[in-house]
Order: structure tokens, then C-alpha cells, then sequence
């Protein structure tokens, strides 16, 4: 197809009337420019929202604002919580250790007597054809290494600095201790429980920032 003349439009529709191939590419770039302006794609090179996808925008901006904030609330009380429920778990650990502790102390008393130490003590009832002394080893077994784990966990709970707290619980959480402590959730006015607030907001807003990214419309240029 031959075109005679320059390139014109005329409302919507373009004609070309160039005979060289430049003036059709020209035209073409025009053309596509314009239709991308009428749709809200660009704007003098600007990147702009389309006009039908501009109620969606405002909605997620106003809902991301408020679950920001909400989100923020909720990760700054529940962070505040950390040190109550630290010391109530501590608590609940060391009650249990003293029961584990004062069972430890008649098996070793029981071992002294026989001039044993309590490992021999509890392998002769283990080692024994008697299936009776073979429970009763059993018992000793689990008396013992009961002692061994509780003692080991309160002391690892004991010496961790407050910004290690959360791992030291982590590693040596219990559900059995969960389920026997009673839990009353507060708000303590400590420098600790400020900074585990702090740290529960900055998580908020991370997250909040996440997911905007993901909901927010992208925005096409020309």
C-alpha cells in the first residue's frame, strides 16, 4: 500500500498518506501514544493510575491504613505480653524442677547408702532378671533425667539476657509446663515490655508494607 501525502487525524482515526515507511512508523507512534494517554496509561511520560482501577486504588490505601494501625496495635500488645509470660513460665519450670529435684535427692541417698553412684544405682535395677527391679529401674530412669532436663532448662532461661529471651523460650518451651501454668495476660510498665511493644510495631508495619506491595495495581507507562 502506497501513501501520497502527510499524516492526518481526524477525531479518533488517523490516515496516512506518507509513501515512505518513516511516515508510517511516525504515525504509528502517535497513534499508540494517543491511545495509551485515553487510557490513563501515561501522561507526558508520567506513570498514572486508570481511571477504572482508581476506586480499587483508594479502597486498598484506606483498608491498608487501618490494618496498619490495627495491625500495629495488636503486634504492640502482644509483644508487651512476652515478659509475663516469661516470668510465669519460669515460675511454672521452677516448681517443677523442685519436685524433680527432691525425687533426685532420695534416689541419691539411696545410692549413697549402698556406696553407688546413681547411674550404677539405676543400671543394677535396669540390669537385673527381676522384672520388678526392672521397672523400679525405669522409675529411677525417668527420675533422673527428668532432673537432668528441668534443671538444665531453668538455667538456660535464668542466664539469658532480655534480647535473647524469646530464643532461649523457644528452645526449651514445654507444652506440658504451657498447659499446667496459669497465664494472665497484662500490661507491664517496664523498659522491657517498651521494647518488645517497639519490636512488635516495626513487625507490623513490615508486614503491613508487604502486603501493600502485593495488593497495591501496577502502574503501566508508555
Amino acid at each position: 500500500m502506497v501513501f501520497s501525502g502527510p499524516c492526518e487525524r481526524s477525531g479518533n482515526s488517523f490516515s496516512w498518506t506518507y509513501a515512505k515507511p518513516a511516515g508510517y512508523q511516525r504515525c504509528f507512534r502517535g497513534l499508540k501514544h494517543d491511545v495509551s494517554a485515553e487510557l490513563g496509561h501515561a501522561d507526558g511520560g508520567r506513570k498514572v493510575i486508570p481511571p477504572i482501577l482508581r476506586p480499587m486504588n483508594l479502597l486498598a490505601r484506606f483498608l491498608g491504613g487501618i490494618s496498619e494501625r490495627v495491625l500495629a496495635v495488636l503486634f504492640a500488645v502482644t509483644a508487651a505480653q512476652f515478659p509475663v509470660y516469661y516470668l510465669a513460665y519460669e515460675n511454672t519450670l521452677a516448681g517443677v524442677q523442685l519436685e524433680a529435684g527432691a525425687r533426685y535427692q532420695e534416689l541419691l541417698r539411696e545410692a549413697t547408702q549402698l556406696h553407688l553412684e546413681v547411674e550404677d544405682f539405676i543400671r543394677r535395677h535396669e540390669d537385673n532378671a527381676d522384672a520388678v527391679f526392672q521397672a523400679s529401674g525405669r522409675i529411677h530412669r525417668s527420675t533422673l533425667e527428668r532432673y537432668r532436663r528441668y534443671t538444665a532448662m531453668q538455667e538456660a532461661l535464668r542466664a539469658a539476657p532480655a534480647w535473647e529471651r524469646p530464643l532461649a523460650l523457644a528452645r526449651n518451651f514445654d507444652p506440658a509446663l504451657h498447659g499446667a501454668l496459669h497465664f494472665q495476660p497484662g500490661l507491664p510498665l517496664t523498659l522491657e515490655a517498651g521494647a518488645y511493644a517497639l519490636a512488635g510495631v516495626l513487625l507490623a508495619w513490615l508486614l503491613t508494607g508487604l502486603i501493600g506491595m502485593g495488593l497495591r495495581p501496577a502502574a503501566r507507562s508508555a
